[in-house]
């Protein structure tokens, strides 16, 4: 029987676990509209981004706001 030190762990790594999960999930991006997601330059209406550059800077800021809580 488990005492109450291993019930705290097990705890514990289901908070660290739902906690990765969240930070993990990747939204869907918006649909385009023209511009670039990240530096609003003019783009082919089919793209998000203009370059790899710009699509790497947008998702390290949006996994930023995910792990701070914010959107």
């Amino acid at each position: 029987m488990a005492d109450i030190c291993d019930q705290a762990d097990d705890c514990i790594d289901l908070a660290l676990e739902c906690a990765r999960s969240a930070i993990r999930v990747v939204p869907k991006l918006p649909d385009s509209n023209g511009k670039c997601l990240n530096c609003e330059s003019s783009i082919d209406p089919a793209q998000h981004f203009c370059d790899a550059e710009c699509r790497d800077d947008f998702e390290r800021i949006q996994a930023a706001k995910r792990r701070n809580g914010t959107r």
